[in-house]
């Protein structure tokens, strides 16, 4: 069965959808199978999809009952794509008064396909609202990605506090790791920010940081993710380390819960 991480950040610009598809990549090239979900209104679906059909919004049919549909990308890994139907969705759920019933919707899509993975990544949004909450719902675990500077500082703050209030609610979801990118280990500014990190969520500031790297802009305009782009480019090679501090650490969790 699969582990499912929800990848997110109320702050945009933070690399949730950079971090999403390159992890989504990283992990199937460990040969593991994996799933990503765009959650993030066409965010991860038009990275990596020419031209995503609006009349085929995978997500949105299956959180109202529909069909589970996914696309394979570049015969790797399945997206489960959205478009910007996606917020019609949100205003659906958010009309159902029960959140017992609105914030699960996405959990019990998943509990029919889990099996088929190793690896399910959600591609948050930015936003507080009935989508975010389905996701946190449905995740075993939340990464937070961060740029170095004060302001990603409280965006973790908050993303915290939501999980939180979801654990709060009877959801399972652990926050795993903190990510940092856009980093430069010779900045003064940037180990400064990774040390008050370090100091206000002990353990959780993965080692692994992604550095600033043009092929990870360049490969949105190609509709690639980084590996399939340049597979021996620094992104590609930050991303497979988070990749593999990611396994390390989920099987230490999972172990010391089964104890």
């Amino acid at each position: 069965m699969a582990y499912t991480i929800a990848i997110a950040n109320q702050k945009g610009g933070a690399g949730k959808t950079t971090t999403a598809i390159n992890l989504a990549a990283a992990f199937a090239e460990k040969k593991k199978k994996v799933l990503l979900i765009d959650a993030d209104h066409q965010s991860a679906s038009t990275s990596l999809v020419l031209a995503p059909d609006e009349e085929n919004c995978a997500l949105s049919s299956a959180l109202v009952g529909g069909a589970i549909e996914t696309i394979k990308i570049d015969n790797k890994y399945n997206l489960m794509p959205s478009t910007l139907t996606l917020g019609q969705t949100a205003e659906a759920l958010n009309s159902i008064k029960t959140p017992a019933i609105r914030n699960k919707k996405l959990k019990t899509v998943l509990e029919t396909i889990k099996d088929k993975y190793d690896y399910i990544f959600i591609d948050c949004p930015p936003a507080y609202n009935s989508i975010t909450f389905n996701a946190m719902w449905a995740s075993d675990f939340c990464l937070i990605p961060m740029r170095p500077d004060d302001l990603h500082i409280a965006a973790v703050e908050d993303m915290f506090d939501i999980c939180n209030v979801v654990q709060e609610q009877g959801a399972k979801i652990t926050p795993l790791a903190i990510l940092m990118i856009c980093f430069d280990k010779r900045g003064t500014l940037h180990r400064h920010i990774a040390d008050k990190i370090n100091e206000k969520y002990p353990n959780m500031l993965l080692y692994s940081k992604i550095r600033n790297n043009i092929n990870l802009q360049e490969m949105v305009t190609v509709h690639k993710d980084v590996f399939s782009y340049d597979k021996n480019c620094n992104g590609a090679i930050d991303y497979m380390d988070v990749a593999n501090e990611l396994e390390r650490k989920i099987k230490a969790i999972t172990k010391k819960e089964g104890e």
